[in-house]
């Protein structure tokens, strides 16, 4: 991520790692105030309480949040987190299985008759068919993230995150994608899933992109 940033020659990155898993996070305390932004790759640990609250306080005061790929199962018991990124993955419950979020967190977004619908109804948590190519449709095509992108474009291989649940609070749908029903029967109900979007949180502004398991 730090390479592809700095070859925009837009940027000057600076990286940040936690703690390796099971080792105290006391130490994790970042000074977000000092950047415009901050790009989030991370399925970890809780961060600690301090760093949580100066987070917060950052976004709500015009801070920057990209939110990539797995980053969306992280923290599945910070409301905060969860109304930044709009909705989410699985999460980890405290025994350290998956399937911490669940119909109790929120509704899942849909795009239905040309706009996002919110869908409380549905049941099913989070999932992802294998990766694969799949084709990706623009939804909001005046935004300055999609200017320049097809109404729709073929995506290599990938996972397509579904059944995403949260607060659904103050998110425009960027792109959608509808996994094939034939070919992954147990990970597609065909809706079309939100796979880009952008989320507004006090002044904070957000960039959550469901892309990214490439490696």
């Amino acid at each position: 991520m730090q390479t592809y940033l700095e070859q925009a020659k837009m940027f000057t990155v600076d990286v940040v790692t936690t703690p390796p898993a099971g080792a105290d996070m006391a130490s994790f305390a970042p000074k977000f105030s000092d950047y415009a932004a901050v790009v989030i790759v991370s399925e970890g640990a809780e961060w600690p309480a301090p760093t949580r609250a100066a987070f917060v306080d950052y976004m709500k005061n015009s801070g920057g949040l990209v939110a990539v790929h797995d980053t969306n199962n992280a923290f599945p018991y910070w409301p905060e987190w969860n109304e930044m990124i709009g909705v989410s993955g699985w999460g980890f419950k405290a025994d350290g299985n998956i399937g911490a979020r669940d119909k109790t967190w929120g509704p899942m977004i849909r795009w239905r008759d040309d706009q996002m619908v919110l869908d409380s109804t549905t049941p099913g948590n989070a999932t992802h068919p294998p990766r694969h190519d799949f084709l990706v449709t623009t939804r909001t095509p005046d935004n300055p993230i999609m200017r320049g992108l097809p109404a729709t474009w073929l995506k290599a291989s990938d996972e397509i995150y579904g059944r995403l649940r949260g607060p659904a609070k103050n998110v425009t749908v960027l792109a959608t994608t509808k996994p094939d029903r034939a070919k992954y029967p147990p990970h597609a109900n065909g809706e079309n899933e939100p796979m880009l979007m952008t989320i507004s949180y006090g002044t904070g502004r957000i960039f959550h992109t469901t892309f990214g398991h490439v490696n």
